[in-house]
């Protein structure tokens, strides 16, 4: 088996500039931004976004309303893009708004960055996701800390795990319709299903940023994750299984990890066999789940 962390340790890997996901895959974005001192910046930020693309839709996002202690208030705006594809032209567009985004140099300590997929399952395919999900959750988590060192301040309340709900439900999943009703229309969980305006998959726990090639690793993993939902690249079985011996070996300091787990390498291994078709695809996810060479000799 390769090891890739010492490959992608060693391997030179350009900033990814492309998406490696079929150009049928539609997908949007919620991009946070926080740490508005004033109006003028604030308007001067809502000016300058606007003019990347017309069709993008800014809001300000009260969630990330922050009074300092000198009695300043901080605010934030919320991106939302239209459905994008892996065209030229979205590519593009998404470069320039991070151009423009690193100009008005906001913060992203409060902030995350969700991206949405169609929900073309049946209530059973959702139920393997929410499995699928919760046995790689200590990978995923690990790798939507970005370039930070910790997932974001707040991630407890706006993008909380989905291991215990999860794990009170194995092996039995007596009431999938309840089950999946606890992770609809719900804002504080990673893995939200939203009904309005259509079905759709919202992932949550991203860390905010304005780095487009972090955006792209992003994209390109959670699109991967649901192609291999739909192939069901683990066999369901075999799935309740893992998520059976992992409920016997229950890690009650779970919710203390989630926010930097240390590097789990088999289960690493597993989830990029399992999730990518290609070893450029797991180098970069590789590359971004390891961390820097300090974060790797602590973490291993």
């Amino acid at each position: 088996m390769a090891n890739y962390i010492e490959e992608a340790f060693h391997t030179d890997l350009p900033r990814r500039r492309k998406l490696n996901i079929d150009p049928s895959i539609a997908f949007g974005l919620e991009i946070e931004n926080n740490g508005f001192r004033t109006n003028r910046s604030l308007n001067d930020a809502k000016r300058i976004i606007s003019d990347v693309d017309t069709n993008l839709e800014l809001s300000e996002d009260r969630s990330l309303t922050f009074i300092n202690s000198d009695k300043t208030i901080e605010h934030g705006i919320e991106i939302v893009t239209p459905v994008l594809h892996n065209k030229k032209e979205d590519i593009e567009m998404l470069k320039d708004l991070s151009t423009q985004l690193k100009h008005i140099n906001p913060r992203y300590d409060l902030s995350s960055f969700q991206i949405n997929l169609d929900d073309i399952f049946t209530d059973e395919e959702r139920l393997y996701l929410l499995k699928l999900y919760t046995l790689y959750e200590p990978i995923i988590a690990r790798f939507c800390r970005g370039n930070d060192p910790i997932l974001r301040q707040g991630v407890d309340t706006f993008a909380n795990a989905i291991y215990y709900k999860m794990m009170n439900e194995v092996p039995h999943y007596y009431d999938v319709k309840k089950l999946l009703q606890d992770f609809t229309e719900n804002k504080m969980v990673a893995l939200n299903l939203k009904l309005r305006p259509k079905r759709l998959i919202e992932f949550r726990l991203p860390n905010g940023t304005n780095e487009y090639t972090l955006w792209f690793n992003y994209i390109n993993m959670f699109a991967n994750l649901v192609n291999a939902v739909k192939e069901k690249r683990i066999d369901e079985k075999y799935l309740d299984l893992l998520l059976q011996h992992e409920k016997e070996h229950y890690n009650t300091n779970y919710k203390y990890q989630y926010k930097n787990f240390k590097i789990k390498e088999e289960l690493l291994n597993d989830f990029l066999n399992t999730i990518f078709d290609n070893d450029e695809d797991r180098l970069y996810f590789t590359k971004q789940y390891i961390g820097n060479e300090v974060e790797l000799k602590k973490a291993l």
